[in-house]
């Protein structure tokens, strides 16, 4: 072939190619290539390719030794290629083009002439910079991903998520804000401490959790943007208000992502920087899908304090029952469990340990509640055999609580409170380093408030005789590293007169009620309502397990699978299956299940078919005692006698239903239904979570209304398709279409917003149905539309946009009632590049003011010269 003939067809190639002869010089060489090495096709041919790429590559690379040592390798492999086989020898290099780093790949091939000898060789340069990116952008969302899924607890997660995005976009400052319905925004979390006035600072936002259509918001210059005037940012993310937060602690410019699950802005995410102009819509690529999974991790963490709440309250009303009956000891228990947190943090416990031992210090004396009163209120010394009755409280006390399942971890802490660390204590003699820290934590505490306290047989030591009392006693009764801690902490409260410490040791009881949460005496008398929230221990168990998966897992079919196990596990059903519905809501599908049921999962259960869909419907629970006398049952399954049915509710919103099953005929009675309803409501929040997850996982690309792709995806493929081709001597076009859809408000106005959006979702379906499959159709917000047209020339766009437009005009949608109604048109501007810009930004604006003036001429088509 001669070399008018070659040239041609390396140019069409995309990807940098050099023709090199026998003799190790260059023959020919595509344009692509010329771009890469930054030389002309005179500079190039005839020079021996070492000395090309030694003078034209070589300098621009941040590390030289990788492709040195590949053509070194390379023209040794050459040789000993067979006919067309390309040399397996690559390398990739970071080279500087036109002052950005590019990631190329190199490689080459022998060629061969009709004898099998080699008569040159093809090297190749191949362009992979946005495919790294990519892989840069994902390995970074899912570091993210990782980061935010790691703790429930938003203060563990947000150093290490700080962290992580710093590496990705400048940052100086990070909030997460909590919409609150009344039109205000908490701060939630802040990095660092005291940023936009630090946690639990609020302020008004123009959004609220019902808000849609929300856009991220970019603040370029914070300055400048205040300087704007009072309604410049009136429906912003950003209120003025933040604005001056931010200004105030030293921040130039901020970015704010709302956090959205389907159907609910759960909060918002914002960033900010100390230098101006420090965010780009080319950020939101990683940044965007991080806000997804930031979305469900807040929702994650708010059921999570829920959870945390309950199990708390269930402490609290043990310990309850306590003061109830020795009112001798009336707050003994909060006290031992606020010294006892004050000597955990003091030794260096981490937070997580100290909640477990505060906790313990307000049911160490569970126990007692098997001690007869006789006993417990004697108002004298206890003799010998009384002493020995006493003595028993810590093992039943550990009993108790392992018996509870959830509470089984304070059991070890409460059995082994009374241990001496000389090994004279009981139950078991431990001593020294076999006595947990927590139990020689609140062995200290339950000391030191006992001696200060006034009992009847006699008065309270002061807290100067009590601190000498456990000095004396360290290494013989008290481990000595905790005595000493609380020997500092009491220092320092003396000092500094801390609250807690006057709670403890006065008369004021309400700091310390504050301390532990609660204003309330923790008596069953005045907590009655308290106690009847207090759920049974086998429920706290099933709770406990649930709200473990939810921190773990957020994968729907995982998380329900092991939901069941759980069931099956704890509450001894060992035949359960879980039904959830289909996205078209028209068949309950048989998601999980154990035992009897595992044969069940994947079939489907049409809609309104069957016992689970009346129970889906109505929301109440079913006992069939005989499945086969039953008329509802649908599909009944072999071995299968009884079956229960319970809904899956949470906010009033019905998720599915779970099915437990027994061989025999009447197998459950009224307390089976009463366990597993009140087990039900945890389990659809769990599912519910789950549910959401997927939705955010599916939804980071696109639309929710209409199903095409979001205004991050548009932006984001509009600014490489014009950087594709912005390459010498390609001549490519990109063509952008706006498109505005004329009187949407008067459809909502006339005939209802669910008017407006079947109106909305029906032009999604002609603008799929209407473009190429390299066309890229996106919903920009609210009413407008975009389409990016690669390889049209503006005219060519206009009459493709134009036409699809005059075809759903002449169709309709019903309104609420089933009245037909028109379809409303549109007003359309077209621009592309390079004819209006070369960035994405002055092109959208082109065709933004091109849509303006078709507007005004209430036109369908709106390009004009």
């Amino acid at each position: 072939m001669e070399a008018a003939q070659i040239s041609p067809v390396l140019n069409a190639i995309d990807m940098g190619l050099m023709l090199v002869g026998v003799d190790g010089t260059v023959v020919d060489v595509n344009k692509r290539a010329l771009f890469y090495l930054g030389r002309s096709f005179q500079e190039v041919r005839g020079q021996a390719l070492a000395k090309v790429l030694s003078i034209s590559l070589a300098p621009r690379l941040r590390d030289l030794k990788p492709m040195n040592e590949w053509l070194e390798m390379t023209v040794a492999l050459m040789d000993f290629s067979s006919i067309n086989s390309a040399v397996s020898n690559t390398c990739e290099v970071v080279c500087r083009v036109q002052d950005e780093e590019r990631n190329l790949v190199l490689s080459a091939s022998p060629i061969m002439d009709p004898d099998g000898k080699r008569s040159g060789a093809l090297y190749m340069l191949r362009d992979v910079t946005d495919a790294r990116r990519t892989q840069g952008t994902l390995a970074a969302v899912s570091h993210a991903a990782r980061q935010i899924n790691s703790d429930l607890k938003m203060e563990e997660m947000l150093p290490s998520l700080f962290r992580t995005v710093s590496e990705r976009v400048p940052l100086d400052g990070m909030a997460i804000l909590s919409v609150k319905e009344n039109g205000r925004a908490v701060v939630y979390g802040a990095i660092p401490d005291g940023f936009m006035g630090g946690v639990g600072a609020t302020g008004p936002v123009s959004v609220t959790p019902a808000s849609d259509y929300i856009l991220i918001d970019i603040v370029t210059d914070i300055e400048k943007s205040l300087e704007a005037g009072e309604g410049y940012r009136e429906s912003s993310l950003f209120p003025r208000s933040f604005l001056k937060r931010l200004r105030e602690d030293g921040m130039s410019s901020a970015v704010a992502l709302p956090l959205t699950l389907p159907g609910q802005l759960t909060g918002i995410w914002v960033l900010s920087s100390k230098e101006p102009r420090s965010y780009t819509h080319a950020d939101m690529a990683f940044l965007e899908p991080v806000s997804g999974h930031l979305a469900a991790a807040v929702k994650n963490a708010t059921l999570f304090d829920e959870t945390r709440e309950m199990y708390s309250a269930a402490v609290r009303a043990l310990a309850a029952t306590v003061d109830i009956r020795d009112s001798y000891t009336m707050y003994h228990s909060e006290h031992v469990a606020v010294v006892a947190r004050q000597i955990a943090l003091e030794m260096g416990l981490s937070k997580d340990e100290a909640d477990v031992i505060e906790l313990a210090g307000l049911v160490h004396d569970i126990g007692k509640v098997g001690i007869p009163d006789s006993v417990l209120q004697k108002p004298g010394p206890l003799g010998p055999a009384e002493r020995a009755v006493m003595t028993n409280h810590s093992v039943l006390g550990a009993t108790i609580l392992e018996r509870a399942g959830m509470l089984a971890d304070l059991a070890p802490l409460v059995l082994h409170h009374h241990e001496w660390y000389n090994g004279s204590g009981y139950p078991d003699r431990l001593d020294g380093a076999e006595i947990p820290v927590g139990a020689a934590i609140l062995a200290v505490a339950d000391a030191f408030d006992t001696m200060i306290s006034d009992r009847p047989y006699r008065p309270g030591m002061s807290v100067k005789e009590a601190r000498a009392e456990l000095l004396r006693c360290a290494g013989s009764q008290f481990r000595p590293d905790v005595v000493m801690a609380l020997d500092r902490v009491i220092e320092r409260a003396i000092a500094d007169q801390e609250p807690w410490f006057l709670a403890v040791t006065g008369d004021n009881v309400l700091e310390v009620r504050r301390a532990l949460g609660s204003l309330e005496p923790r008596t069953l008398v005045d907590q009655g309502d308290l106690t009847e929230k207090v759920i049974t221990s086998k429920e706290l168990e099933v709770l406990f397990r649930i709200a473990q998966e939810m921190k773990k897992l957020l994968d729907l079919k995982e998380m329900l699978q092991h939901v069941v196990n759980i069931v099956a596990r704890e509450m001894g059903y060992s035949d359960c299956v879980i039904l959830i519905p289909d996205e078209e809501a028209q068949h309950l599908v048989a998601s999980a299940g154990t035992g009897l049921s595992e044969g069940f999962i994947g079939e489907s259960i049409p809609r309104g078919e069957g016992i689970s869909w009346w129970v889906m419907q109505n929301g109440i629970p079913q006992n069939i005692p005989d499945v086969l006398l039953d008329e509802r049952s649908y599909g009944t399954r072999s071995g299968v006698g009884s079956e229960l049915y319970i809904p899956l509710e949470v906010r009033g919103r019905r998720l599915g239903v779970l099915i437990i099953q027994k061989a025999e005929k009447g197998g459950f009675g009224t307390s089976d239904i009463r366990l597993l309803m009140a087990i039900a409501g945890h389990i659809a929040s769990a599912l519910e979570v789950a549910q959401l997850h997927e939705q955010v996982k599916k939804a980071a690309d696109c639309d929710a209304l209409t199903g095409l792709y979001n205004r991050r995806v548009f932006l984001s493929t509009l600014d490489s398709s014009i950087k594709t081709a912005s390459y010498p001597d390609s001549g490519a076009v990109v063509s952008v279409a706006i498109i505005d859809v004329d009187d949407l408000k008067l459809v909502n106005d006339l005939h209802g917003h669910l008017a407006g959006d079947s109106v909305l979702a029906k032009i999604g379906t002609y603008l799929k149905q209407g473009f190429r499959s390299v066309d890229v159709v996106a919903r920009f917000g609210g009413d407008e539309f975009v389409i990016l047209l690669p390889g049209m020339s503006p005219r060519q766009a206009l009459s493709r946009v134009t036409g699809v437009v005059r075809k759903w005009i002449k169709d309709t949608v019903s309104d609420p009632a089933g009245n037909p109604i028109p379809m409303p048109g549109a007003s359309v501007g077209v621009a592309a590049y390079p004819e209006d810009g070369d960035e994405a930004r002055v092109i959208l604006a082109a065709a933004d003011d091109r849509l303006r003036r078709a507007k005004a001429r209430k036109g369908v088509a709106g390009f004009q010269k």
